[in-house]
């Protein structure tokens, strides 16, 4: 299991590839900064995302899963209310 930590984004956000060495195939773990910047580094290390897990719901933790098309997200349910939250706050402030 190789575990690459990914800071990124202008709260330089901690975003992680957890990916099993042999197949290449990996889970990410809070893709909430910069979202270029940590699909650059997926391809750097040959990896396959399967998966998504987000620690809760704040932007800074879950900004880059649009860019995740199909990729199974992962929240706990306790804070699927707050990621709502978060989204309708952003589509305001656009």
């Amino acid at each position: 299991m190789d575990i690459i930590n990914v800071s990124s984004g202008y709260m330089s956000a901690n975003t992680y590839i957890l990916k099993d060495s042999a197949t290449g195939n990996a889970a990410i773990v809070d893709p909430g900064g910069d979202s270029e910047y940590i699909i650059s580094q997926i391809h750097a290390n040959s990896a396959n995302v399967k998966c998504i897990f987000l620690t809760h719901g704040h932007f800074d933790h879950d900004g880059g899963v649009k860019q995740f098309p199909g990729v199974p997200v992962y929240l706990h349910s306790a804070d699927g209310q707050l990621m709502h939250q978060t989204v309708a706050m952003m589509q305001k402030m656009m």
